[in-house]
């Protein structure tokens, strides 16, 4: 066990939140349809049954809500609105911190 009750690491959370938007949401440009919404809500969902299945805690699935805010951000700097970012970070907070 790590201080914060998990050893996996900042870089495993991180890796598995690229694979999860990878294989869940997809290209980037999607981010206006209808569809990238339940796209991300069924990312965050095996997020949290994956985070769950570890027993993480607060501070580790902080750390997943922050890697997904760093890809986002990251990945559509300049081409949407951070109103509409800010919206889909605050939707992995409600999720996987509940």
């Amino acid at each position: 066990m790590g201080w914060f009750g998990s050893s996996v690491s900042g870089d495993e959370i991180h890796q598995v939140v690229l694979s999860h938007m990878q294989k869940f949401v997809g290209s980037p440009t999607e981010i206006l349809e209808q569809s990238y919404e339940q796209k991300f809500k069924d990312m965050l969902a095996s997020l949290d049954e994956w985070a769950t299945g570890l027993k993480l805690g607060d501070w580790k699935r902080s750390s997943i809500v922050g890697s997904i805010e760093t890809v986002m951000r990251n990945t559509y700097k300049g081409q949407f609105l951070d109103q509409t970012i800010s919206q889909y970070v605050k939707l992995a907070q409600q999720v996987i911190l509940q």
